[in-house]
């Protein structure tokens, strides 16, 4: 892993840059409107990973307690496999300890290996294969998750 670049708050002005990303990273991306709707729901938090100026990377992540659900990550094609989803991930699950949240959950495509390796490297398990997941591509799916926190257990 490399050195950690700066990630903060994605806002509304970040949209079009983080819509270019999704489409050179995905057969069926969001749309920069897509992006400017979710931001403005109350369960969403989107960070976006800066070089300078210049966005590299983003997360969507949904909060609804115990769980946050990793929505989309996303590295611009010129950067990566260099640990810059991985310090994503990681930035992503310190904030959700600290609002609470006890396990993160993901879907990743079937064909996506980067991408599974990545999560499985981060201490993500498949749980479940979804079938048909994907509606443009017919393709299936894994739910995969990571406990953030070991479960209280009673003293008794």
């Amino acid at each position: 892993m490399g050195d950690a670049m700066p990630i903060r708050e994605m806002v509304s002005e970040d949209c079009a840059a983080v819509a270019e990303i999704e489409a050179a990273s995905f057969s069926d991306p969001w749309t920069r409107v897509g992006f400017e709707v979710v931001l403005g729901r109350s369960d969403i938090v989107a960070f976006v990973c800066c070089e300078g100026e210049k966005i590299i990377a983003y997360l969507i992540l949904q909060l609804d307690a115990p769980d946050a659900h990793v929505m989309n990550l996303a590295v611009h094609p010129d950067f990566r496999r260099r640990g810059i989803a991985l310090d994503c991930l990681r930035f992503a699950e310190r904030f959700a300890r600290r609002r609470g949240i006890v396990r993160m959950e993901l879907e990743v495509q079937e064909s996506n290996l980067p991408a599974q390796l990545l999560y499985r490297h981060a201490g993500y398990r498949a749980t479940r294969i979804l079938r048909n997941y994907y509606p443009t591509t017919h393709e299936d799916g894994y739910r995969m998750v990571r406990a953030l926190r070991e479960p209280v257990r009673s003293s008794r």
